[in-house]
C-alpha cells in the first residue's frame, strides 16, 4: 500500500473513532460532549485540537454536528496541505502527506481549527444578514422605479436603441449603394477600354 493511501487511512480510521465515540472513560469534554469519551476523547483533543470553545460557533448544533463540522474543516485543511507540499516541494509523497498531517495536528492543537470555525461561521452570518438586506433594498428601489415612472424611462431607453440601430443599419445601406456606383463605373470603364 502507497504510503499517502496509509496515512489518509489512519486519519480517516481516527475520525471514525471520534464520530463513533468509542471508549470507557470520562472527562471534562465528555460532560459537554457525551457522544465523545475514552479514546475517541483522546483523539479528538490531542490529534485534532477538539475542545470546550468549539461550542462558540456551534451553538444552535447538535453535538454530532459541531464534531463533525469541526473534522472536516480540519480534514480541508489537511489535504491542502498535503496537495501543496505533494505539488511543489521536493519530498516524497509520503513525506509531504506526513508533513501536511503534522502541520494539521499542530493548527488543530494550537486552536487554529477553532479560530476558523469561528471566523466562517461569523462571516457567514454577516453575509447571510448583508444579503436579506440588499434584496430587499433593491425590491424597494425597484418598486419606487415602477411607481414613479421608470416604464416610460425604459421605454425612452428602447427607442434610442432602436434609433441607433436604424443608423447603423442606413450606413450600411449608404456604404453599399456606394459601392454599388463605384462597381457600376467600374464596369463602365472597363467596356470602354475594351
Amino acid at each position: 500500500m502507497e504510503g499517502k493511501n496509509l496515512i489518509f487511512l489512519v486519519v480517516l480510521f481516527l475520525m471514525i473513532i471520534t464520530i463513533l465515540g468509542v471508549g470507557v472513560t470520562e472527562d471534562v469534554l465528555v460532560e459537554k460532549f457525551p457522544q465523545l469519551n475514552g479514546l475517541s476523547e483522546n483523539i479528538a483533543k490531542y490529534v485534532f485540537g477538539f475542545n470546550e470553545t468549539t461550542m462558540i460557533a456551534g451553538e444552535n448544533l447538535t453535538p454530532y454536528a459541531i464534531i463533525v463540522t469541526f473534522l472536516m474543516i480540519w480534514l480541508i485543511i489537511f489535504v491542502s496541505l498535503g496537495d501543496v507540499f505533494e505539488t511543489f516541494s521536493a519530498f516524497d509523497t509520503t513525506i509531504s502527506w506526513l508533513i501536511a498531517l503534522g502541520l494539521a495536528v499542530i493548527g488543530g492543537l494550537m486552536g487554529m481549527i477553532n479560530g476558523i470555525l469561528v471566523w466562517v461561521t461569523k462571516w457567514f452570518a454577516w453575509a447571510g444578514t448583508f444579503a436579506v438586506f440588499l434584496a430587499l433594498g433593491i425590491s424597494f428601489v425597484f418598486f419606487l422605479a415602477v411607481k414613479l415612472g421608470a416604464s416610460s424611462f425604459l421605454g425612452r431607453i428602447k427607442a434610442m436603441r432602436t434609433m441607433r440601430r436604424a443608423m447603423r443599419m442606413q450606413e450600411q445601406m449608404d456604404r453599399a449603394a456606394r459601392g454599388a456606383k463605384s462597381l457600376a463605373k467600374f464596369e463602365k470603364e472597363m467596356e470602354k477600354g475594351v
